[in-house]
């Protein structure tokens, strides 16, 4: 893509394993010097040896630009960019509030967050793709109060034989961490039940630093995982028991949560992925309890937070 524009970048936003994210600022050749201008995104990936040459083979590329669904995030630019020896691939895309930043301040507003990413999972489900690591930093709601599912850099389209090292671990569901390769739309679904507690709780379900850790944790909230309670586990290529003694500590965590919502988080968060509810099953759910449209308060809060990060920026060229 020919650019005739000029990038200003104002903060980097995030530095991960994969690139870094900065919020940017993006003007073309004709712009006075007095426009305002719109902060935008940008997502600049490391180039390994690797990785694609083109950033039309770019699997969020690929994935951002066939999916179109109001609840999905859009690229704004793609291209290329070289910067002294090194290559980057970057994505331009609009500036959003991160749930996991106003998590805090979300007042009634989560189920219609909730009901918004399960309308955008419905739509991946029915093109069997799966998102593969829904988690409150990769949901995001627009200064007009829309929610966004965003991040699709693992996401991949359901095949025979995929890899169990994929999602965040706080959010990965039992099966991934027991090695099994032939999952199918159950490990989004654990990846929303997660999801939905922390919207109400501010804190991660399961917060544990290793994978032996998260899965203890999981048999503490929800029992001893073993053939008893989840049957087939034990032919699993990674199996290992885990036990625990003790009453399962689910209804003491939810028990603390709006009624509306308790039996739906047991039906998410299953430890045998048969027994998780199909998305279009947590539509009709959601639907009988007639949520009220919570864009304007959406608007608001994240409107606030992106001006209260925007203040006291230093600018450096890029």
């Amino acid at each position: 893509m020919q650019q005739n524009y000029s990038y200003t970048k104002i903060k980097c936003l995030f530095k991960g394993y994969a690139g870094k994210v900065y919020l940017i600022e993006k003007r073309t050749e004709n712009d006075p010097p007095n426009k305002q201008i719109v902060p935008i995104v940008l997502k600049r990936y490391y180039r390994k040896a690797s990785d694609p040459e083109n950033h039309t083979n770019l699997i969020e590329y690929k994935f951002l630009t066939q999916l179109q669904h109001p609840n999905i995030i859009n690229i704004i630019d793609a291209f290329t960019e070289q910067y002294e020896y090194k290559k980057y691939l970057c994505l331009t895309m609009e500036y959003m509030a991160p749930l996991h930043e106003i998590i805090g301040n979300l007042k009634d507003c989560q189920l219609y967050i909730f009901k918004e990413i399960c309308q955008a999972v419905s739509y991946l489900h029915s093109n069997n793709i799966l998102h593969r690591d829904i988690k409150p930093s990769n949901i995001f709601v627009t200064t007009q109060g829309k929610v966004k599912l965003g991040d699709f850099g693992i996401s991949t389209q359901i095949k025979q034989i995929m890899t169990p090292q994929t999602c965040t671990k706080n959010y990965r569901a039992p099966e991934l961490f027991f090695g099994l390769k032939e999952y199918d739309h159950s490990i989004d679904i654990w990846s929303l039940g997660c999801t939905l507690i922390e919207m109400y709780t501010g804190k991660m379900l399961f917060n544990g630093t290793s994978e032996i850790e998260i899965m203890s944790q999981i048999a503490e909230l929800l029992g001893s995982v073993n053939e008893q309670n989840w049957q087939g586990v034990s032919q699993l290529p990674m199996y290992l028991e885990f036990i625990n003694d003790k009453e399962p500590q689910l209804q003491k965590v939810i028990g603390k949560l709006p009624k509306q919502i308790q039996s739906l988080l047991i039906e998410l968060l299953q430890l045998n992925p048969k027994g998780r509810l199909k998305i279009n099953q947590i539509l009709f759910y959601l639907d009988e309890l007639q949520i009220p449209d919570r864009n304007r308060e959406l608007s608001s809060i994240a409107h606030n937070a992106l001006r209260d990060k925007q203040m006291n920026q230093i600018q450096i060229i890029i």
